[in-house]
């Protein structure tokens, strides 16, 4: 799985640094059998509710789906939610769309997985 190859690098990585080290895995090999999942997005979208997405979408073609960012999205704190498994704990993954509209990197892009939510807050008063 993503967690165990990303359990094994970080593992492997720790006796070069003093702290273990944090590593994110991300699948971009897939090929696309035509397969649908449903997500869920929720707040501050066009359309939210539950979407089918194909193998390999992403966070932001997620949102793209849901009819785009509303004109009160908090487009920094966008947050992916995703049930491990193995675990049965939730992991959060924060998306800042307006630093990737400036031209930031795309490195926190995430490919979404069966159940993944996607939740868009309201952006705050002064945000």
């Amino acid at each position: 799985t993503v967690d165990a190859v990303e359990g094994m690098i970080a593992a492997g990585l720790a006796s070069n640094f003093a702290v273990r080290p944090s590593v994110f895995v991300s699948v971009t090999g897939v090929s696309d059998t035509g397969e649908t999942f449903p997500i869920y997005v929720v707040g501050k979208v066009t359309n939210p509710g539950e979407l089918q997405a194909r193998v390999g979408t992403n966070l932001l073609q997620a949102v793209a789906l849901a009819g785009g960012l509303d004109r009160f999205a908090a487009t920094k704190r966008i947050q992916l939610r995703r049930m491990d498994p193995a675990t049965g704990q939730e992991k959060l993954y924060l998306f800042n769309y307006k630093a990737l509209e400036r031209g930031g990197s795309i490195q926190s892009m995430i490919t979404l997985r069966e159940g993944d939510v996607i939740i868009v807050p309201e952006r705050r008063l002064f945000e």
